[in-house]
């Protein structure tokens, strides 16, 4: 046999586009523990593949497999199509090695389980999935895979055609529980399409998430709007994140859905979101998923032009750490002086293009606790058109640790801050591309303005 001569049944690592010879083989009849070491198989630019990679033949091959890498196939439909009769003669409910999963520029991909391997196979060790540039693709994970994927640590989906993340199998009313405790990373990005992770009725426990990237998904609609239909309650010693709050929201509706619960331990690090031109909040005033922000410790939230409230003003981020905002063109006022009191560790603060901002801290004018933004040491202030001032709060302000001060393109800020501004190691404050300073930061600011203010006017005069 063609196998035994060149010694595959040894092979821990194979790059399948080296061996086009391989195809017959491949697609017919193999001998008993043909690639039975195998582990790694990379496909690359394999023009000899079918529609199909893993057809029933290859089962005990894919049964042992670790990594599964697969790129630039034109022709390939789908990675998995192992459930017939014949197939579940070989094993029955039996659990692959399959850990991680790779597949890019699969133009032609719609499915990568062709079928449900309900009687087939389990996919339980799968810990890193990446599916990237597959446009023929409707959905990921059918139902039985997702429930399996306990080791699940890692999912990366972009420039796919999907609408779910999971797909609904015909009949399924009930409630569907997934759970994925080792999910420590959400990556979300230019899915046009996506709607949902799970049409049907479910629940979602992810309790060691710790980043969320969600790029350029302007349909998603993880908690939707619909009529109330099922009252799914439950207590946990996780977060529990209420069906019927919201999580994002779209349009002009608060979207809830009664058809998810999702479930976090509050430990969520990052969170970024770009390009999501609906979203208009995070979370909003009252909402459960306070605790689930606290201890981010990084914000990065970009082009959400209806964004028209970063966090409710019950909300704390006492671990965070680095904060930017650039072009929400919602947003009037970033954040609330509750809020900002609890900013304790940051030390890096950028805000950007946000066209109808007025002021970053937000409070009564009355408000007199004051602020201590303890590790700030980078501020930065870039064409703010609106923007009055800093704080506009009476309340004292400290920042001890701040070096930087950028501000650019910000012609109504009159003043830093209502209230005094005790900066002890800032000795310059950069603004439209020169450094000033006249003993303290908000002098600096105010004479800049009345500068300015003076020689506009000035200007102004000389063209009557």
């Amino acid at each position: 046999m063609f196998e035994d001569k060149v010694g595959f049944g040894s092979f821990k690592h194979l790059k399948l586009s080296e061996y086009p010879e391989l195809k017959e083989l491949w697609y017919g009849r193999l001998e008993h523990n043909a690639f039975r070491s195998l582990k790694h198989l990379v496909v690359h630019k394999c023009d000899f593949v079918s529609d199909v990679l893993f057809q029933p033949n290859l089962l005990e091959v894919s049964m042992n497999l670790e990594e599964l890498d697969v790129e630039d196939c034109n022709s390939l439909e789908a990675v998995f199509d192992l459930k017939d009769e014949f197939a579940k003669e070989i094993v029955v409910q039996n659990s692959t090695q399959l850990k991680k999963l790779k597949l890019s520029n699969l133009p032609k991909l719609k499915h990568v389980w062709k079928k449900d391997p309900h009687y087939t196979m389990k996919f339980e060790n799968l810990s890193d999935v990446s599916v990237v540039g597959c446009h023929s693709l409707i959905s990921l994970f059918p139902l039985s895979v997702a429930r399996d994927m306990m080791q699940l640590q890692s999912l990366q989906v972009s420039n796919c055609g999907i609408d779910e993340i999971v797909v609904k199998e015909e009949g399924t009313d009930e409630m569907v529980k997934f759970v994925f405790p080792h999910l420590t990373s959400i990556n979300l990005k230019y899915l046009t399409k996506l709607k949902a992770f799970f049409v049907g009725v479910h629940s979602l426990q992810c309790k060691s998430l710790k980043t969320i990237k969600l790029f350029a998904c302007p349909t998603i609609e993880l908690f939707k709007a619909e009529p109330l239909r099922h009252q799914e309650s439950s207590k946990n010693d996780v977060l529990n994140i209420s069906t019927y709050q919201p999580l994002f929201v779209i349009e002009e509706e608060v979207l809830t859905s009664v058809k998810s619960t999702t479930q976090f331990t509050p430990g969520l690090r990052e969170l970024d979101l770009w390009d999501l031109p609906k979203l208009k909040y995070i979370c909003k005033e009252g909402f459960q998923m306070d605790p689930f922000l606290h201890f981010l410790e990084s914000i990065d939230v970009y082009q959400c032009s209806s964004l028209i409230k970063l966090v409710p003003s019950s909300v704390t981020f006492s671990y965070m750490t680095y904060l930017e905002v650039t072009s929400c063109n919602g947003l009037i006022n970033l954040i609330t002086h509750s809020t900002a009191k609890s900013l304790v560790k940051l030390t890096t603060m950028k805000i950007q293009r946000c066209y109808w901002l007025e002021d970053i801290v937000n409070g009564k004018e009355d408000e007199t606790n004051e602020i201590s933004f303890c590790s700030l040491r980078y501020l930065e202030l870039i064409s703010l058109q609106r923007l009055c001032r800093f704080c506009s709060c009476l309340c004292p302000i400290k920042f001890p640790m701040l070096e930087v001060v950028v501000v650019k393109k910000c012609p109504q800020m009159k003043l830093f801050s209502l209230g005094v501004a005790n900066t002890p190691n800032l000795q310059t404050v950069e603004i439209d591309e020169e450094n000033h300073w006249d003993g303290d930061l908000n002098q600096t600011v105010k004479n800049l303005f009345d500068d300015k203010d003076g020689f506009d006017g000035l200007e102004h005069l000389f063209s009557l």
